[in-house]
């Protein structure tokens, strides 16, 4: 009976709580409230509740000074501010920390104050000295468009680490942003500040910010009147570009980057620049102190085009596979005023695509301190190029390891085109090759015998104009003197390197090319005046390294063919009242890389020969895939003559891995980047080499795949897993007991089969005293341990486990341990 009355009064007073419209609610542990209302969320702040969930959209202000500027809302020392979905909470007066602790979570926090009718915003976010998390929160709100609604494009709050006017501040301020969203986003932080034009409480102290890939800066974080900052930019994967451009700091200023890629940036007045575990760092203004390079680090400096001081020391790796990437613009520069250690790669241009030195030029100078010649390194696509650092125990100078025989000695044409149409080689207008299957394959050599590569050959443009010159064909072999002085020898055909193939010069017309027979003239020194007649070419012939005869038609043109030969009726030389008579005597067919002729012979002894084109090679390709075990590249056989040749190598796979394995569950999805490497230690390109698929779901604890899949120049299939493992807890108290403990902790039962205890009279959870027990139910949150010896210390620790499934087979998970209590049993 006794029961049912209680029932019953309960019933009754949990209606008397919804008829009332309580605008929030006692949540079932004590200290959290549900709002729904301002009025609501500021009482819950007064009372202290350590969280505060708001539900829908509220606006609150804390009331305005007399002299008309808002007064801050303060938020308590360990808030946790949170929102459910869809939530926000419009500020119209500044925000302010009254403690370490306080966290705002996925929610939406915009500040309302603008600039309409003349007012001053006040969309602030005091840190007073103490900590502060902002976790998924966006900040974001659009402004207006006319006087009475503010000018401003967007409200955007600013973050300062002192307080409002009067505050007594805290001594370690400290900002994170994690999770963030594309609308998380700021006007300026400002980690040190005085006073300024509002009087603020003045902070100089220490300052820490951590902040995420998305999160986007519009102005600066400036760290200048700090005694002391640490600011950290991170991501994911080198895939996530950062959003903060500049950063303004002193010598006690140290910037961290780490797995994240931030461009066209300025850095003014570091004392310490560390990059790692992949960061990118592309800089237009650079003050630094201190670099630090490994992890893969780049630094790159190819927006500045001048000279770069870095004040400090500087610091690369201390193995080859984790060295960093210094990039300085071909015409730059960089003085490193303090010590060299390590190992740094040096390359100009990019960070993917190292460009060449300028001979003789000092890139990197040591002005003070120790310094060894490895400190720096070029990369491999460099030196093949035939570049080479030369150290001169204070500076490191480009040279080029073959720069005093870099001349043309001999001209090989392994394949060229007999007749073209000029309508498949007219140039677009957008500049790019017409047709890639209409080119000449040429290799040059030097005086010593040495193939110049294709890098070189197009780096001093072997097949320009100025080496290439196509002139008519029967101007070429005429010895006529009324020849000599035309100026119609030309032909507005041109040589382009092949965008796909090296080694391969695409022939492309212009708009004034004109069908006829014409030879090409490869010339083994360049021409330094362009020729205007026949004379002025035939005086090159010294200089022809190679010759090639090319027919060209287009249109309704016939292809012509071969000029008119000596000897025909009417020649003078022939004797008065005779006509030759012409018989075939000896014919030559064409070869790939030889002419062909066919010479006639009169009875009278007069004769006269035919030559025709070099056919050139007719290649049939085959392509070798590279994979896990073996190299691979690209083969090509002449189908005529046998001749063959290798054209391209594809180095096999070394490594496959994913950034990163573990992952503690969060509620979101996961999706590791993945890294391919082959035997060089080059990175393959995602979408041309590889394509990665993965496993659905990716949210919940479990063990996901990843399949990495190789395609175009490589083959093969790498499966890869990574592990999403249960949330942790805590332990909230111990108690002790006769011969044994309570435990008591945080519940989590989101995504949990229940939790292991761990206790021990170590400290280092070993021996015969280690025990754990494991409680099957993950809504439990105490446990009592019993049987245990009377009066001795026992350390405590606690995490949860998932039993999932896992190729059909059960997998036990857990989360990590909590940190470790100790009880005493009675």
């Amino acid at each position: 009976m006794g029961g049912r009355i209680r029932r019953y009064l309960c019933s009754f007073v949990f209606a008397a709580i919804i008829f009332c419209s309580v605008q929030y609610k006692v949540c079932a542990e004590e200290g959290e409230a549900l709002v729904t209302t301002s009025e609501a969320f500021m009482d819950a702040l007064r009372q202290n509740k350590s969280t505060i969930t708001v539900s829908g959209e509220i606006t609150v202000d804390n009331g305005a000074e007399t002299d008309g500027r808002m007064r801050p809302v303060m938020i308590p020392a360990g808030t946790q501010i949170q929102g459910v979905a869809g939530s926000k909470i419009c500020f119209r007066s500044p925000v302010q920390i009254q403690g370490d602790g306080v966290c705002f979570k996925d929610i939406g926090m915009e500040f309302t104050s603008s600039n309409a009718l003349g007012s001053v915003p006040h969309r602030e976010i005091f840190l007073a000295g103490h900590s502060l998390i902002l976790d998924n929160v966006a900040t974001y709100r659009r402004g207006g468009d006319n006087p009475l609604l503010g000018t401003e494009d967007e409200l955007l709050p600013t973050v300062y680490s002192g307080g409002f006017t009067g505050t007594q501040n805290g001594a370690n301020a400290s900002l994170t942003v994690r999770n963030s969203k594309e609308k998380t986003m700021f006007q300026g932080i400002y980690l040190g500040h005085g006073a300024e034009y509002d009087n603020k409480s003045v902070y100089q102290g220490n300052a820490v910010l951590s902040m995420d890939a998305r999160a986007t800066i519009r102005g600066a974080v400036d760290a200048s009147l700090n005694s002391k900052a640490e600011i950290f930019f991170s991501g994911e994967s080198i895939n996530n570009y950062g959003q903060a451009k500049e950063v303004i700091g002193n010598q006690n200023t140290t910037v961290t980057l780490a797995k994240i890629a931030i461009e066209n940036a300025v850095m003014r007045n570091l004392g310490n620049l560390v990059l790692r575990e992949e960061a990118y760092l592309s800089l237009r203004e650079a003050g630094l102190g201190n670099v630090t390079l490994n992890g893969t680090g780049c630094l790159d400096l190819n927006p500045i085009p001048g000279d770069t001081v870095i004040s400090g020391n500087f610091a690369g790796s201390g193995q080859a596979n984790q060295r960093g990437i210094l990039v300085l613009n071909q015409q730059g520069s960089v003085a490193i005023g303090g010590n060299i250690t390590g190992s740094t790669q040096f390359q100009t241009k990019d960070r993917n695509f190292p460009g060449i030195l300028t001979v003789g030029k000092a890139y990197i100078t040591a002005n003070r301190g120790a310094s060894t010649e490895n400190n720096f390194v070029l990369a491999q696509k460099t030196m093949d190029n035939g570049f080479k650092l030369r150290y001169t125990g204070r500076s490191w100078i480009g040279e080029r390891q073959q720069s005093e025989d870099i001349s043309i000695g001999k001209i090989e044409i392994l394949s060229a085109p007999e007749r073209v149409d000029l309508g498949q080689i007219m140039e677009p207008e957008d500049g790019s090759i017409a047709n890639e299957g209409v080119y000449f394959e040429v290799k040059w050599y030097n005086g010593s015998g040495e193939v110049l590569s294709n890098e070189v050959a197009e780096e001093y443009y072997f097949y320009d104009v100025d080496y290439v010159i196509p002139i008519k064909t029967e101007y070429w072999i005429s010895d006529e003197p009324d020849v000599l002085g035309k100026t119609d020898w030309g032909q507005q055909v041109y040589l382009t390197p092949s965008a796909i193939f090296p080694g391969r010069y695409c022939l492309q017309a212009g708009p004034e090319a004109q069908p006829g027979d014409y030879t090409f003239l490869f010339c083994s020194e360049y021409c330094e005046s362009v020729p205007v007649t026949v004379a002025d070419v035939k005086a090159l012939k010294n200089t022809v390294g190679k010759e090639q005869r090319v027919i060209f038609y287009g249109g309704n043109t016939v292809e012509p063919g071969v000029p008119e030969q000596p000897g025909t009726p009417g020649n003078p030389a022939a004797p008065e009242g005779h006509t030759h008579v012409y018989n075939e005597v000896l014919a030559t067919p064409a070869g790939c890389t030889e002419k062909g002729t066919k010479t006639y012979s009169c009875v009278c002894g007069d004769t006269y020969t035919e030559y025709f084109p070099v056919l050139g090679h007719k290649y049939v390709e085959s392509k070798t895939p590279a994979t896990l075990q073996n190299n691979g590249g690209v083969r090509r056989v002449c189908s005529v003559c046998g001749f063959s040749s290798d054209v391209a190598d594809f180095l096999r796979i070394k490594e496959v891995v994913l950034n990163k394995t573990d992952y503690i569950w969060n509620g979101r999805v996961k999706t590791p980047s993945v890294a391919v490497i082959d035997s060089a230690g080059n990175q393959l390109m995602l979408g041309r080499n590889y394509t990665v698929s993965y496993s659905k779901g990716r949210k919940n604890p479990g063990v996901y795949t990843v399949t990495i899949t190789f395609t175009g120049n490589y083959s093969g299939k790498v499966t890869k897993t990574f592990t999403i493992r249960p949330k942790g807890t805590s332990l909230v108290k111990l108690r002790g007991k006769s011969k044994g403990f309570q435990a008591l902790w945080k519940k989590q039962s989101s995504q949990t089969s229940g939790y292991q205890i761990q206790y021990c009279m170590e400290k280092s959870f070993k021996g015969k005293t280690a025990k754990a027990v494991k409680i099957k139910k993950n809504t439990a949150v105490k446990k009592d341990i019993l049987k245990l010896k009377a009066k001795k210390k026992y350390y405590v620790r606690i995490r949860t486990y998932k039993t999932v499934k896992v190729n059909g087979n059960s997998k036990t998970l857990y989360s990590d341990w909590s940190k470790v209590k100790t009880v005493g049993t009675k």
